[in-house]
């Protein structure tokens, strides 16, 4: 039998686990959001990071949303504690087969003004949580603001235009084409296209 080696992501959610176990007392989840905003270059403010990302993954579910909400205006290093715990949070939620916020969820990513990050992050947890998600929003989303969720959404484009070219309808794939053209903005779709 083959020896499974534990991921990158793994390792460090138990590390944090690990420092955070021996760190400090039961703070709130908006003070230990913002322990988490406050972690600084160098590792400073690490400790303290770590024993707030505990605080936060133990709050369950019930920090998704707030550390989503974080992220939009998260640095570098305080986004990468954050997708950290969200992460963490939403796959024990489905590990224990409890579900998702999928509503809330949906509401984030439908919301523009969210950082593009977060937006990402949200949408990849609802479509795993519900697979109708990208069918029900990204056509929606040829012109958004967040650059991977609008190459989404012009790559389905192009995939239909292309079903299109395949069962021999050449008008209805050209205006899909054209369609995906509106949205594309990087070259390899608008050469594919």
């Amino acid at each position: 039998m083959p020896v499974r080696f534990p991921t990158i992501r793994t390792l460090i959610v138990v590390l944090l686990g690990a420092i955070a176990a021996v760190a400090g007392p039961d703070v709130g989840l908006d003070t230990a959001l913002k322990q988490l905003m406050s972690v600084g270059s160098e590792g400073r403010g690490n400790t303290t990071a770590a024993a707030a990302w505990r605080q936060v993954t133990d709050r369950g579910i019930a920090a998704m949303l707030p550390a989503l909400n974080a992220l939009d205006r998260a640095d570098p290093r305080a986004a990468n504690w954050l997708r950290a715990a969200i992460e963490t949070v939403a796959e024990r939620q489905l590990a224990e087969g409890d579900p998702l916020p999928t509503a809330e969820l949906e509401a984030f990513v439908r919301d523009a003004s969210h950082n593009p990050r977060a937006r990402r992050l949200a949408f990849e947890w609802l479509c795993r949580a519900d697979p109708t998600a990208p069918d029900r929003l990204l056509p929606g989303m040829l012109d958004d603001p967040s650059v991977e969720l609008r190459r989404e959404a012009v790559a389905r484009v192009i995939t239909e235009a292309e079903h299109h070219v395949k069962n021999g309808d050449s008008s209805q794939a050209i205006r899909t084409f054209r369609l995906a053209l509106t949205g594309a903005r990087d070259r390899d779709q608008v050469e594919n296209i």
